[in-house]
């Protein structure tokens, strides 16, 4: 009983749970019962000193994770694509939007890639951090579904949210159908109707429509039979039958379903029509990257140059780094975001729950980043990058010590 509870406390207060709380620190800053410390410091940075301060001792005092040569590597690569943005930020210094933008990257974005890569350095600790997913996503989803259902207000950060409750639905749905224990499949049909009532709390399209793509993803990956697979076609369609069903009667009795359903309508008429404001965001932005092609107009740039002065953004992050950081800083992105690639082909992850997981969330942030949130928005996508990478790299290292 003692270990059980010294194992619950060593968990409950790990790197990884402090890391999310620096990942979402923007969702607990809005918290009324944490304004007594909002007023006077900006929560993410108690979070980032706590977070911080807990890697380095694992590091070097505690001596638990060793730098791999391959993640620190990977990190080098980071790190220069961190210095070229440095450099972009001659072009754009003194720009009002480029200014907040350079120091949250700076700030933020070094720490995530550090981290992922060379402390949750292995599947064990990868599985951890999925663990804390749930936790914090289950928080999002019931103070938005308490902001909309009793306040009757629009919730907070709905982007967050939205991309958070649908990326926990496939989880959910992953873990759902790999648990044998009928409580664990209870409670993760309970975290499965939780988690759509957050999404359409928010009411938050990227999320529904990367939810929807990553869905039609997983169908066709199983189209074919597995007996390697944790999951298995049959199984998956009835989840997502339930899903169907239960999102249909939100659909039916919710007032902030239609307010969805509009934002989904209001859409799909401004695309057919030509008059979207992301098809002219991601029009401006080519028009413009084709006059700067090869070292882009540099960070936070978007708006003074293309002169839509109403958003900071394109709200697609391959269009951003295009136009902000030209060729050269797209390819050094897109280079870090699939280095795993290659590797994946020698595992078989189709009957590991982690690194299954770890990809099919990767689809999902792949899609939702597509149409949703800034380089900084995303840390969650950057920070998965890494802990897909180190995960993947963990495990061929210990096939190769089975084969030698």
């Amino acid at each position: 009983m003692i270990n059980i509870k010294k194992r619950y406390l060593e968990n409950l207060f790990s790197f990884e749970a402090s890391f999310l709380l620096f990942l979402n620190a923007g969702f607990f800053q809005n918290l009324g019962f944490l304004s007594f410390i909002t007023t006077k410091i900006h929560i993410i940075i108690i979070f980032a000193i706590i977070n911080i301060i807990s890697g380095l001792y694992i590091l070097f005092i505690k001596k638990k994770c060793f730098i791999k040569r391959n993640n620190f590597n990977i990190f080098v690569l980071f790190v220069i694509f961190c210095i070229y943005v440095l450099l972009s930020y001659i072009n754009t210094y003194g720009f009002p939007k480029a200014d907040s933008k350079f120091l949250q990257f700076m700030f933020i974005l070094p720490w995530c890639s550090f981290a992922s890569l060379l402390i949750i350095d292995n599947k064990k600790r990868a599985f951890r951090f999925i663990c804390f997913l749930f936790i914090v996503g289950f928080i999002f989803s019931c103070n938005a579904i308490f902001s909309v259902l009793v306040l009757g207000n629009e919730v907070e950060g709905y982007h967050r949210v939205g991309r958070m409750s649908g990326a926990l639905i496939l989880l959910s749905i992953i873990f759902l159908l790999n648990f044998k224990n009928k409580k664990c499949k209870f409670m993760m049909f309970s975290l499965i109707i939780i988690y759509i009532l957050g999404l359409f709390s928010s009411a938050h399209r990227a999320g529904v429509i990367s939810l929807i793509m990553t869905l039609i993803v997983m169908l066709i990956f199983y189209l074919k039979k597995s007996k390697d697979s944790i999951l298995n076609r049959k199984s998956l369609i009835y989840i997502l039958i339930f899903i169907i069903l239960v999102s249909g009667v939100l659909l039916k009795v919710s007032d902030k379903s239609h307010y969805l359903i509009s934002r989904l309508n209001s859409l799909y008429y401004s695309i057919s029509s030509g008059n979207n404001s992301r098809l002219l965001m991601y029009k401006e932005s080519l028009k413009v990257w084709s006059k700067h092609p090869i070292f882009g107009v540099g960070i936070g740039g978007f708006s003074q140059s293309t002169g839509l002065n109403k958003w900071r953004h394109p709200h697609n992050i391959y269009i951003e780094l295009l136009l902000e950081f030209g060729i050269i800083g797209f390819g050094l992105f897109v280079t870090y975001m699939f280095i795993w690639v290659p590797s994946i082909i020698k595992l078989n992850y189709k009957n590991d729950i982690t690194i299954f997981s770890l990809i099919i969330l990767f689809i999902f942030l792949f899609i939702n980043i597509m149409i949703s949130g800034d380089i900084v928005d995303n840390r969650l996508f950057f920070s998965l990058i890494g802990i897909l990478t180190s995960s993947i790299f963990s495990e061929i290292r210990k096939y190769k010590k089975i084969d030698l």
